[in-house]
This record gives C-alpha cells, structure tokens and sequence, in this order.
C-alpha cells in the first residue's frame, strides 16, 4: 500500500491565498517523513476544481478505488474537490474503508462516522462557496452594466482606471483612441478591404493590441479582430453582455451613423463573398438505395468530350457494402417526372394557390409596417422621456443619481428597440 499527494492549485481569485504547488508538496513530504510513509505518489496540477473532469485527480482516484493508495496527503480538503461528484468520491472511498484515511494540515479524516461526515460537510461547504462566489461575481458584472459600466477588460481604444481597491472605470486611451476612430472612418467608405485596413493599422499606423500579461508580446492587428473591433457597439457608446445591450457611460469614439454606416459595408462585403461551397443536385437527399435502403448521392463526371453528367450512387456503395450500380439523371428523373404528372394542378387550383399567396404577402407586409410604427412610437416616447428628464435635473426636481439611472435604463430601452426595428 501507498501514500499519495495530492497538490491543486487553480488561478481563480478564489485561490490567490492558497499555497503554491511545491509549498503544498514540501509540506506533504515532511508530514509523510512524521507519519513513516515513504516514496509517496507525488501528483499536481493546476486546475480549478468546480467541475469534474481533472486528469491527476481522476488518476488518483482510479489508484484509490483499484486497491493501490490507501492514504492521501493534501494540504486542504477543499484540493481534492469543489464540486459534489468529486466530493462524492473521496467520501464514498473513505465510507467504505477503500481509503484509509486522508491528512491535511488541520485535520486526520479516517474511516469513524464523525469524520466522514465532517468531511461530507467540509467538501459540500467547498462546493457552495463556489457557487456562491460564481453567483456573485454574476450580480456585480449586471449592476456594472446597469449603471452604465464595462465589468472586463477595456476594448481597444479604452483602458482601465482603477479608482479604487474595489471599484475602476474605462477611460480613453489618448494613444489608440484616435487610431481606432480612424479604423471606423476608412471602414466606412468602404474604399479597401479588411486585410489591407489590418495591414495599414499595424504597419504604418502602428495600432498594437493592449498586453494583458507583462510577459505577453504586443501584437498587431489581425482581420479577425478588426472584425470583432468593427463589430463592437461599445465604440458608439452601448455595451453588448450575453446577446443583450446596455448603455454605457464611457465616452463614444464614433457617431452611431458612423458605426450603421460600417454595418452596411461589412454586411455588403459578406453578401458579395457568398458563393455555393459544394455542387448542388436536383435530388439530393430525395432518393433512397433499392437494395439497402441508404440515401443516394450525387457527384459529376466529365467526360473526355467536354460535357458533364451527374449520377446518384448508394453511400453504402462508397463504403463497398452495396454494389447497386450509379444511376445516371436521366433515369432518376423518370419516376420523379412520372410522379409530379400525376399532382400537376388545374388551372383553378393554380389561380386559388396565386391568390392566397398573394394575400399572405400583403398581410405580412402590412404586419411588419405595422410592428414599425409601433417601435418608431416607443422610441419616440422614450426620446421625449429623456428631454423631459433632462429638464427635470436642470430645474433641480431629481437628483443626480436618479437621473443618471433613469437615463441609463431609458437609453438601453432606445438601443434595444432600434436594434428591433432594424432587424
């Protein structure tokens, strides 16, 4: 039988406190030196533990429940698990004798009943505050954006202030800011393309992306992250969480005419760029093999003449498992023609089918200049909301605060309904 160590040490806030890996090994060697354990099992890694899925822990657990590790060292109990999977585990292994016991630096769990169940307890207290903590840093990233603030890195063009132990803002970075707006104006005008605006940017603007690690080389900017950076509202001054805008209280870098106007381009850019990635065939997905039922595809034969054919073969036949020979077009279409002969429709029916489609088109149409106004009405009442706020704090009826809530709500309210509008 054997000893193991068990060292884990995540880059979660929640971790910062905790011991590095070989501070957690070295204490663990000299308890085994105490405890007359030798040559343990060392096993580390850095990985956080509220979820299953870590590859030393499972590799420990597997040597545990084989028979072959009776005894684990860890500096805390919350090492070896975070989440109830793994919690469950090490309680069950202990539970039932098939791990000794387990030693960490304040406390021997062993295989009496008070202990497992201080263990169950500790493992399930370790798992709730993760939860807690992922619940939280949620509800503080939403009351940032509700108040009009970015909860993350500042994007490009921005940069992070901290005003505080607790609490930074986004304020323009004086250097790359009018770099950026430029990236938005020559965008707009759509005159080149991405790659030779990425290309201009880095080699002769010499736009970088902000470090984020002091050891990380600065980068130049790739048509990837043009796109992502052309793309982003924060820029006019709404910041996008989750599929959902909020307004921001930072300082805009382009007018919302200028960031529609790129929209256009981009989409226009794609639309033109759109072209078929395969051949299509007129009964692709339509036919079935005789002999084993599979689905027949197609593919196109040119022959030494210059003209091309199409023939539809059984998939289990690629594979060598049917020997249904190809079938040329010409003969697939004969059943399908004889079959449509058959559903071809009068010329009443035809008149009654044009005219429902017809009525279908103009209700949908006055359905959706229907929705228009509505949303035009809504975004008109919410712009009179806020001149009327705005009077409201000049005349000094409401207080700051109140104003800059109301607004923030009100603004999100416009972005989303444009954005529905213009949908």
């Amino acid at each position: 039988m054997r000893a193991a160590i068990y060292a884990r040490k995540s880059s979660d806030s929640d971790d910062k406190q905790v011991l590095s890996l070989p501070a957690q090994v070295g204490w663990a060697r000299e308890r085994c030196r105490d405890l007359g354990l030798s040559a343990p099992l060392v096993l580390e890694e850095s990985r956080s533990a509220k979820t299953p899925g870590r590859p030393a822990f499972n590799r420990l657990m597997a040597l545990v429940e084989a028979g072959k590790i009776d005894t684990i060292l860890c500096w805390k109990a919350d090492r070896l698990a975070r989440n109830a999977l793994d919690g469950g585990r090490v309680v069950w292994a202990l539970e039932t004798r098939t791990l000794e016991r387990i030693e960490t630096s304040d406390r021997t769990y062993g295989g009496k009943s008070d202990e497992v169940f201080i263990l169950g307890l500790e493992l399930g207290l370790s798992a709730k505050y993760s939860k807690d903590l992922a619940q939280n840093i949620r509800r503080g990233m939403a009351e940032k954006l509700k108040r009009g603030e970015w909860p993350g890195y500042a994007p490009l063009g921005y940069k992070n202030v901290r005003e505080g132990a607790d609490h930074s803002m986004i304020a323009v970075d004086e250097r790359t800011a009018p770099l950026v707006s430029e990236l938005f104006r020559v965008a707009a005008s759509g005159t080149i393309s991405l790659s030779e605006l990425a290309k201009r940017a880095t080699d002769e603007w010499g736009l970088r992306l902000p470090r984020r690690r002091p050891n990380t080389p600065e980068r130049g900017i790739a048509v990837t992250t043009l796109h992502f950076v052309l793309r982003n509202p924060f820029y006019y001054g709404a910041m996008r969480m989750t599929g959902q805008l909020y307004a921001g209280t930072h300082t805009p870098l382009v007018t919302k005419e200028t960031f529609d106007r790129v929209q256009e381009v981009l989409s226009g850019r794609r639309t033109m760029a759109e072209r078929p990635k395969r051949l299509r065939f007129a009964l692709t997905g339509l036919l079935r093999c005789g002999k084993c039922g599979r689905n027949l595809t197609a593919y196109a034969q040119k022959k030494p003449s210059g003209k091309a054919y199409t023939y539809y073969t059984c998939t289990s036949r690629m594979r060598g498992r049917c020997d249904l020979p190809p079938l040329s077009e010409p003969r697939a279409l004969a059943p399908v023609r004889d079959t449509l002969s058959k559903l071809a429709l009068t010329r009443p029916d035809l008149d009654l089918a044009l005219g429902r489609l017809a009525e279908l088109r103009e209700r949908a149409g006055a359905d959706i200049a229907s929705r228009r106004g509505s949303l035009d009405a809504r975004i008109a009442a919410s712009k009179k909301t806020q001149a009327d706020l705005l009077d409201l704090i000049l005349a000094g009826t409401v207080t700051r605060a109140d104003y800059e809530r109301k607004r923030a709500e009100l603004t999100t309210e416009e972005t989303r309904l444009t954005l529905e509008r213009d949908s």
